[in-house]
Formats: structure tokens, C-alpha cells, sequence
């Protein structure tokens, strides 16, 4: 009985390490998945309004710190901070009226880069590029 017992509790052990291998896996996956979520959501407004895509892409991944610097590396924790903070602070700059919700209508053309439209495109872009960059470095290793 007693030989049961400990093969059951090593067996149990072996599947618990499995799950939150698993699990810690599927959380990463969840964050990089945010991040291209929010990459194609910035870059759908560099030629036009996507106001519905801005307001269901989440602005966090919903992790604590101490659980990011857990699943990933210290610098790729850092960049995933970075990119967040970025998405937040475009949203911000270009999305947010002075009542605290979002813009759906946006003066002036395209084309102008003075208009509210033009910087809104003219930003998406520069952050479209940035988001690529970082993207690159958070897939070079994880």
C-alpha cells in the first residue's frame, strides 16, 4: 500500500509540474497574442476610423508585474511594459476626448498632418514600426 502510494504522489507531482508548464505557456502565448491584437488594431487606423477595433482592444495583458517577470525574461518583461504603456498613451494622445471617452469623429483630411485625422494617421504609422520592432525582439527568444 505504502509503494502505491509514493507512486502516486511522484505521479501526481509529474502531472502537476506539467500543468503549470502548460499553463505558464498559455499565458505567454495570451500576452504575445495581445500584442499582435493591438499591433493590427493601430495599424487598421493608419488609412482609416476603426473607432469599434479601438474600443474592444483590451489596454492591458491583465498580468501583475511580479507574474510578467515570471513568465518572461527580464528585458522581455521590460518590452511588453514598454509596448503596453505605449498602446496606453496612444489611445490617450489621439483617442480620448476631453469628456474620457473615445473619439469616433476626427477633424480635417488625411492628408494634412496638422489635422487631428492626419496625426492620427501619421502616429499609428510611427507606432505600427515601433510595435514591429519590439515584436521582433520579444519572438527572438521566446
Amino acid at each position: 500500500m505504502k509503494q502505491i502510494i509514493k507512486e502516486l504522489t511522484i505521479e501526481s507531482k509529474v502531472t502537476q509540474h506539467y500543468l503549470q508548464t502548460e499553463l505558464r505557456n498559455e499565458k505567454k502565448a495570451h500576452v504575445l497574442l495581445l500584442a499582435y491584437r493591438i499591433r493590427d488594431t493601430v495599424h487598421k487606423q493608419e488609412k482609416a476610423i476603426f473607432a469599434k477595433t479601438i474600443e474592444d482592444t483590451p489596454l492591458t495583458h491583465g498580468l501583475p508585474d511580479d507574474e510578467l517577470a515570471q513568465l518572461f525574461s527580464p528585458e522581455h518583461a521590460l518590452i511588453i511594459q514598454q509596448y503596453f504603456s505605449a498602446y496606453r498613451q496612444y489611445i490617450k494622445m489621439y483617442w480620448t476626448n476631453s469628456a474620457g471617452k473615445n473619439k469616433t469623429i476626427f477633424r480635417g483630411t488625411k492628408d494634412s498632418s496638422e489635422s487631428e485625422l492626419g496625426q492620427l494617421h501619421l502616429a499609428s504609422s510611427h507606432l505600427v514600426k515601433q510595435f514591429d520592432q519590439w515584436l521582433i525582439q520579444l519572438q527572438s527568444t521566446t
